[in-house]
């Protein structure tokens, strides 16, 4: 792009096609970087045919990728301006690598001061898809895993906003196999011995399940996906 800039890679460990890992983990580390920056994701994003590719500035920020509602999930929904990137035709089969034919090129434009209002129309609606939210039944939270990170540490849909909320300083059980729960949460992974199950709420307010010191989703048998259960008493 442009020898002044800098350029950060979130990672590269994204499951294959894995939308909402990627929101995730964009919209956890979004919010630390300066105003102005430029987000580039591109997962999911080489089938033009059916999801269009799109703009999106929020906050002074920008967020480039495919119009398949992963953006939609990183803002929640919130945007100030969209924009709709068209292609010539003589682009149409530069499709299968967007992120350097397409994404790349609107980054180095933007980061040099373009005005995207001259170049590409402004969208009424972007495509959304609705985050997973936990179920609650009664005394019951039914959470689910939406990322498991390098060290096997389960991430679940449940919010500490959410967990207070609902269960109003009740005591608790939470149920990570049928046969197993844990009764409290503590501040971080080390207040357990190694070797045992942990809960807590990480930096971005998400509950989490690990093992000191171990893998949990694999020990576990747990993945992105699966279900976990939080009674109240």
């Amino acid at each position: 792009l442009y020898t002044h800039e800098y350029i950060h890679e979130y990672t590269h460990e994204i499951s294959s096609f894995n939308i909402l890992e990627a929101a995730y983990i964009v919209k956890c580390a979004y919010p630390n970087f300066p105003k102005g920056s430029i987000h580039i994701i591109s997962v999911e994003s080489t089938n033009h045919k059916t999801c269009n590719y799109i703009v999106v500035q929020y906050k002074e920020n920008y967020f480039i990728g495919p119009d398949n509602g992963v953006i939609s999930l990183i803002l929640e929904g919130n945007y100030d301006i969209a924009y709709e990137i068209s292609q010539n035709e003589d682009d149409a089969g530069l499709d299968s690598f967007p992120l350097k034919t397409v994404y790349s090129k609107i980054a180095g434009f933007i980061a040099s001061g373009g005005d995207l209002d001259g170049l590409y129309d402004k969208k009424d609606k972007i495509f959304e898809l609705l985050p997973i939210n936990p179920i609650v039944r009664g005394v019951f939270i039914q959470a689910s895993v939406i990322y498991v990170d390098h060290y096997g540490n389960l991430i679940l849909n449940l919010t500490r906003d959410m967990f207070t909320e609902i269960g109003n300083g009740r005591p608790f059980k939470i149920h990570y196999m049928r046969n197993d729960h844990i009764d409290y949460i503590c501040a971080s992974y080390n207040d357990v011995q190694v070797g045992d199950v942990v809960c807590i709420f990480g930096e971005n307010g998400n509950m989490e399940i690990a093992i000191n010191k171990d893998n949990a989703s694999a020990l576990l048998d747990l993945k992105c996906g699966s279900s976990i259960q939080i009674e109240f008493i």
